[in-house]
C-alpha cells in the first residue's frame, strides 16, 4: 500500500472548499422554501386541486427534507474535517515531546 501523508492544512483546505457549495445550497433552499410558502396553497379544494395536492405536497415536502439533509451533511462534513485537522495537530504536538 502506498504511503499516505495526512496534512492538517490539507484537511482545513478541503473543509474550506465546502463553504461555498454549502452556502449556495442553503441560500437556494431558503429562497425556494420562502417563495413556495408565500404562494400558499393556490390549487383549491375542488377535485383537480385535491388531486394536484396529493401529488405535489409529498414531493415538495420530500424535496425540502432532502435539501435540508444535504445542507446538514455539508455542515457536518466541514465540521468533522476541521475537527480531524485539530486532532491531528494535537496528536503530532503530543508525539513531538
Amino acid at each position: 500500500m502506498p504511503y499516505q501523508e495526512i496534512s492538517s492544512d490539507g484537511l482545513r483546505l478541503v473543509a474550506g472548499y465546502l463553504y461555498e457549495p454549502m452556502m449556495t445550497l442553503g441560500n437556494a433552499y431558503q429562497k425556494l422554501r420562502t417563495s413556495t410558502d408565500a404562494l400558499g396553497e393556490p390549487w383549491g379544494n375542488d377535485e383537480t386541486g385535491i388531486h394536484f395536492a396529493e401529488t405535489y405536497v409529498p414531493a415538495r415536502d420530500q424535496l425540502f427534507t432532502t435539501l435540508g439533509d444535504v445542507e446538514t451533511g455539508f455542515r457536518a462534513l466541514q465540521h468533522n474535517l476541521y475537527q480531524a485537522a485539530d486532532s491531528y495537530d494535537q496528536t503530532e504536538q503530543s508525539n513531538s515531546h
